[in-house]
């Protein structure tokens, strides 16, 4: 489990702020996209095999959710 120590480098806020509900991993893992309806990624969304489904670039959604994209 999470401590709240383990910081992005990039956004300075705890990963677990940025990561997939549904598998923990930071957004933009393994080149992931994400999906603005369900916030998981690209993988999660495939194994659970969403219907309506919009992908978008990592770094957009987590700039998105984080207001300053």
């Amino acid at each position: 489990m999470e401590h709240g120590n383990n910081i992005d480098p990039t956004y300075l806020i705890p990963i677990e702020h940025i990561s997939c509900p549904g598998c923990g991993l930071k957004y933009g893992h393994h080149n992931t996209k994400v999906d603005i309806h369900s916030e998981e990624c690209s993988s999660c969304v495939k194994k659970m095999g969403y219907d309506n489904v919009e992908l978008v670039d990592a770094h957009k959604f987590i700039e998105r959710i984080l207001g300053i994209g």
